[in-house]
C-alpha cells in the first residue's frame, strides 16, 4: 500500500467546470482538539475510485476554517493530484424536516380532494330531492293524488323527503367542518415549511485523485476552525480533618467547552490542548516612549487619593483581587503559558452541538495534604477567612480558571485559580472561619502641634488587635495591617515602641503593608499593636493619615 500526503494550501475557489468524475463521500468528525481559542478537526473517510482521475467531494464543511490549515493524509494505491476549496451549492429539497413536511401536505390535500368528491355526491342527492319535489308531472302533490293512498301515505312521503333533506344537510355541514380544519392543517404546515431555518453555508471540499486501476483506501482530513475555545474550572473540596484525620483537598478538573462552529460534534475523540495556535507568534513589537515637558499648574485642582486608598477604590471597582492586590488582568495574563504546552484527552466520546451552550466534561482528580492557616485584616472586617495551602507534586499545570469552593462538603462560594506548576503551592480561600474572632480598636490618638519659631504638626495613633482562637486545635492566625508611608520627603512616619514587632513587612511588596503571624494554641489569644507617629510641617496640608 502506498502512503499518500497532501498539505493544502487550499484556496477558495469559485465553481468551475468539473474535469474528472465527481464521487460525494461522506467523512465524519472522528476526532477534535479543542484550544484557549480556535479548534483542529479530523474527519475520516474510506474511498473507493475507478482507474484514472477521479474527485472526492466532501460538501459539508463550514465556513469559517482556515482554508490554508488543511491538511490530508491516507492510504491507498493512488495519489492526490490537487485540493480545492469551493462554496457548496445546497439543494433546498435536500432536506428530511422539510420533505416530511412536504409530505403531510400532500396527505392533506388528498383527503381535501376526497372530501370535494364526496360534497359534489351529497349535493346531487340534495338536487334530485328538490328536482322531484318540483317537477314530477304536476307536482309532487299530483303524484301522491295518482298512487291513490291516505293521510297516511302524505305523512309517510313528507317523512320521507324531509329526513333525507336533513341528512343531506347534516352532511354537507360535517364537510364544512372537516374542510376547515383541513385547510388550517394545511396553513400550519405551510407556515412550518416557511419558517424553516435555511440550512447555513458551507464549504466543499474537492480532492483530486488519481489511480492507475480501481482502489480502495481511506484519508484523514484535518483543518483548523475559530468559534470554539475551552476554560479550566475546578471544584475544590477541603476536609479540614480533625482529631484523627489530617486536612487535604480533594482537586476535580473539569473543561468547559463553547463552539460554534457550525457543525456538530458527534462522538468524537476530545482533546483539550493549552496550546495557542491561533495566537501571535512573534513578541510584541516596543516603540520609543518619548517624555515631555509642560509648565506645571499651581493651583490645586484635586487631592490625589493615597495609595492604600487608590487600592481599596479599585478592589470595589473590581479592578483589583481583594485577596491579593495583584491586576486582575495580570492574573489571566498567565493563559498564555509561555513555552510549556499540555494536553488533557477525554477517556470517552464526547457530543458538543454547535451553539448549544457549553459543555463540561471531567478531566481529573487531585488530592494533596492542607496547610491550614487563617487571615484576617481587623481594621477592615471582624471576620477571619480560613486559607488552605497545598502543593501537587506531579501531573498537569494548574491553568487559571474558575473554582467552586467546598469546605466540609458545604458550598462555600467560588473564586478564581491562579495558574502554578507541579511543585508550586497553591493558596486558596475557604471562607470566614467562625472560631477566629478578631476585633480592632483605636487605643490612644494624640494630634497637635509643636517647636516655636518652626511648627510641626503631629498626628498620634495606637490601634490594637485582639484575637482568639476557639478552635479545638492549634492554628496559625495571621493578621494584616497597614502604617502610613510618606510620599513628600516633609512628611515623617515613626513606628513607636509599644508597636509588636512585625513578622513581616512589605507584604506581597506593598508599602507599608505589615502582618503579624502566629501560631494559636487552642483558645489561645493575643493583643496586636500597631503604634505610629506621623508629623510634617504645620503649614502644609496633608492627607492620608489614619
Amino acid at each position: 500500500m502506498k502512503i499518500v500526503t497532501c498539505l493544502a494550501g487550499a484556496g477558495l475557489l469559485v465553481a468551475g467546470p468539473a474535469l474528472a468524475e465527481d464521487i460525494a463521500v461522506d467523512a465524519p468528525i472522528s476526532a477534535v482538539t479543542v484550544y484557549p481559542q480556535g479548534a483542529s478537526i479530523t474527519r475520516m473517510l474510506d474511498f473507493q475510485i475507478p482507474g484514472g482521475t477521479s474527485v472526492l467531494v466532501i460538501d459539508d464543511l463550514p465556513v469559517g476554517i482556515d482554508s490554508s490549515s488543511i491538511r490530508i493524509e491516507g492510504v491507498g494505491n493512488a495519489q492526490i493530484l490537487a485540493v480545492e476549496v469551493r462554496r457548496a451549492v445546497k439543494d433546498d429539497d435536500d432536506n428530511p424536516e422539510r420533505e416530511a413536511l412536504i409530505e403531510q401536505l400532500e396527505l392533506l390535500r388528498e383527503d381535501l380532494r376526497s372530501l370535494d368528491t364526496r360534497r359534489t355526491a351529497m349535493e346531487a342527492q340534495r338536487q334530485f330531492i328538490t328536482n322531484l319535489i318540483a317537477d314530477g308531472p304536476g307536482g309532487f302533490a299530483e303524484l301522491l293524488g295518482q298512487a291513490g293512498g291516505g293521510i297516511e301515505m302524505w305523512e309517510d312521503a313528507w317523512r320521507m323527503v324531509s329526513d333525507g333533506i336533513f341528512e343531506v344537510e347534516r352532511e354537507l355541514h360535517a364537510f364544512d367542518i372537516q374542510q376547515r380544519e383541513i385547510e388550517e392543517e394545511i396553513e400550519e404546515i405551510l407556515d412550518e415549511i416557511a419558517n424553516l431555518p435555511s440550512d447555513p453555508p458551507s464549504l466543499e471540499l474537492r480532492i483530486e485523485t488519481s489511480a492507475v486501476s480501481t482502489t480502495s483506501g481511506e484519508m484523514e482530513v484535518t483543518y483548523q476552525v475559530g468559534n470554539a475555545s475551552w476554560a479550566p474550572v475546578y471544584d475544590a473540596i477541603l476536609h479540614t480533618g480533625g482529631a484523627d484525620a489530617e486536612p487535604m483537598v480533594e482537586l476535580v478538573r473539569r473543561a468547559e467547552i463553547f463552539q460554534n462552529t457550525g457543525e456538530d460534534w458527534s462522538d468524537v475523540t476530545l482533546t483539550l490542548s493549552t496550546s495557542r495556535p491561533s495566537g501571535g507568534t512573534n513578541a510584541p513589537t516596543v516603540f520609543e516612549s518619548l517624555v515631555g515637558v509642560y509648565e506645571r499648574n499651581e493651583r490645586v485642582l484635586a487631592i490625589p487619593a493615597p495609595a492604600a486608598e487608590a487600592a481599596e477604590q479599585e478592589i470595589a471597582a473590581g479592578l483589583l483581587d481583594a485577596d491579593d492586590g495583584a491586576f486582575l488582568d495580570e492574573v489571566e495574563a498567565i493563559a498564555d503559558f509561555g513555552d510549556f504546552r499540555a494536553d488533557f484527552i477525554v477517556p470517552n466520546p464526547v457530543s458538543v452541538a454547535s451553539g448549544g451552550g457549553s459543555r463540561a466534561v471531567r478531566l481529573a482528580t487531585d488530592e494533596a495534604d492542607a496547610r491550614l492557616f487563617v487571615e484576617a485584616a481587623p481594621r477592615f472586617s471582624d471576620q477571619a477567612f480560613l486559607t488552605a495551602a497545598f502543593t501537587l507534586d506531579s501531573g498537569a499545570p494548574l491553568l487559571a480558571g474558575e473554582v467552586s469552593l467546598f469546605r466540609d462538603d458545604a458550598f462555600v462560594g467560588s473564586s478564581r485559580m491562579a495558574f502554578a506548576n507541579p511543585g508550586e503551592e497553591v493558596e486558596i480561600g475557604f471562607g470566614p472561619d467562625d472560631q477566629v474572632r478578631v476585633s480592632w480598636t483605636l487605643a490612644d490618638r494624640e494630634t497637635g502641634e509643636l517647636g516655636l519659631l518652626t511648627r510641626i504638626a503631629y498626628d498620634t495613633r495606637e490601634y490594637v488587635a485582639t484575637v482568639v482562637n476557639n478552635h479545638d486545635r492549634a492554628i496559625e492566625i495571621t493578621i494584616v495591617d497597614r502604617m502610613p508611608v510618606a510620599d513628600d520627603e516633609r512628611v515623617t512616619v515613626e513606628r513607636l515602641p509599644q508597636t509588636t514587632e512585625p513578622t513581616e513587612e512589605d507584604v506581597n511588596g506593598r508599602r507599608g503593608v505589615v502582618a503579624w503571624t502566629y501560631e494559636y494554641e487552642p483558645g489561645g489569644s493575643r493583643e496586636i499593636v500597631n503604634a505610629y507617629t506621623v508629623s510634617w510641617p504645620a503649614d502644609l496640608f496633608v492627607y492620608g493619615v489614619e
